[in-house]
């Protein structure tokens, strides 16, 4: 749960997100920061192919697990050739 806790903070999405360490967007809501903390990722640079977060969209649910054998038949039709 520690770990959990710390990987999920604003201070380790930051660092996930900077393009010089990992440069994977936040799983973070933005809107949902303390100033203090939204100025960190507002602050980061973003890679030249990286759309900025107010550009995405909104989130879309996953799937119902009653879906996955489906999905992944389909799938593999599809592509695993």
């Amino acid at each position: 749960m520690v770990v959990a806790d710390f990987l999920l903070s604003p201070e380790a999405q930051a660092r996930k997100q900077d393009v010089a360490i990992w440069g994977d967007p936040t799983v973070l809501d933005l809107a949902a920061l303390a100033p203090a903390d939204r100025a960190r990722f507002d602050s980061l640079p973003l890679g030249p192919a990286t759309l900025p977060p107010d550009r995405l969209g909104p989130a879309l649910v996953e799937p119902h697990p009653s879906w996955q054998e489906l999905i992944e038949r389909r799938w593999a039709e599809r592509y695993a050739r």
